[in-house]
Parts: structure tokens; C-alpha cells; sequence
């Protein structure tokens, strides 16, 4: 499992359009759905005021947002 970073989900958005780069995104997406990638919720909600279309992306691909708590940051 992997865990996307805000900053680099936003810059991929803003930089590799959907529309532009559909094989991008699908493979994001496939990644998603297949629980490779996740994401912290802090970080998502990063995303969501940043780039609310980016988050309505990965909300529809299911992302998986982990919960920050005393072990994970231990």
C-alpha cells in the first residue's frame, strides 16, 4: 500500500489534465479501487480545499482515507 501525498495529487492534477491524460488517471483510479494507493485524511482534506474537483475525483474512485492515531504516528 501506497499513500499519496497532497501536494503531489494536486500538482499531477493541475499539471496532467483528465481530459489530457486519460491513462493517467484510469491507472490512478485502478489503483485506487485495487487499495494500492491511499490516502492520509488530513491529506484529503488538503486536496478538498485546494482542488475540489481532484477530491470529487478520488471520493468516485473510493480512495481509502486512513485516520491519523497514536500508532501510525509512532
Amino acid at each position: 500500500m501506497l499513500a499519496l501525498d497532497a501536494s503531489s495529487i494536486i500538482h499531477a492534477w493541475d499539471n496532467y489534465p483528465e481530459k489530457q491524460f486519460p491513462p493517467l488517471w484510469n491507472w490512478i483510479s485502478d489503483n485506487i479501487a485495487s487499495g494500492e494507493f491511499v490516502m492520509a485524511q488530513v491529506a484529503f482534506e488538503e486536496v478538498k480545499k485546494k482542488a475540489p474537483d481532484c477530491a470529487t475525483f478520488l471520493k468516485n474512485a473510493e480512495l481509502t482515507q486512513i485516520k491519523i492515531n497514536n500508532a501510525i504516528a509512532q
